[in-house]
């Protein structure tokens, strides 16, 4: 699902946002579907001029379909690697997109958005309690709420989980514990 056919760019944001459904719904870790999705969602969202309340519901919506897929396939990268952007914790792949959270508008990935999306992650750790991406994701949300003596423990781990990269989800861990002191000594 790239951003062409036939040699040429979609003009029409709603149909190429069918026509990333269309490939997501064939194979989850489609990750040239999900990247093509989140390069069109805002012109679609802009094109339909929406006010604050669509944006809110697009996004609640979009949230869904991606917990549709790793509630499916948890291991999925791709379906992980959206539902970060959508938080606002990644820029999109096309050099000048905007962060998910920007496309929604200021204020629409709230702490209630969080809170419901750390919910959701929670459940599936419940399931597949070494799902790596889901842990993860269960990091990066903690620190976007500023609860980062729990995100710290979280990485600690992912550092017995995936030692290939232990010495990352050191850095992070030693991250968050630093971010947890400084907030619980001011």
């Amino acid at each position: 699902a790239g951003g062409e056919r036939d040699g040429e760019r979609g003009d029409d944001p709603e149909e190429e946002l069918a026509f990333s459904q269309e490939k997501i719904d064939a194979d989850f870790a489609n990750f040239s579907a999900w990247h093509w999705r989140s390069t069109v969602l805002k012109r679609a969202l802009d094109a339909r001029k929406v006010s604050p309340a669509e944006r809110r519901a697009a996004l609640l919506s979009e949230l869904e379909l991606v917990r549709n897929a790793y509630f499916t396939e948890p291991d999925v990268q791709s379906a992980w690697v959206y539902h970060r952007w959508l938080l606002g914790g990644a820029p999109a792949h096309d050099g000048g997109g905007a962060e998910g959270g920007a496309t929604f508008g200021s204020g629409v990935v709230d702490k209630e958005v969080l809170e419901g999306e750390l919910a959701s992650v929670e459940e599936l750790l419940e399931m597949e309690p070494e799902a790596k991406w889901a842990l993860k994701a269960k990091a990066h949300i903690l620190k976007m709420l500023e609860r980062h003596g729990e995100a710290a423990v979280v990485y600690s781990t992912l550092m017995v989980l995936d030692p290939l990269r232990r010495g990352f989800y050191e850095d992070m861990r030693v991250s968050a514990t630093s971010r947890y002191e400084s907030s619980s000594q001011g």
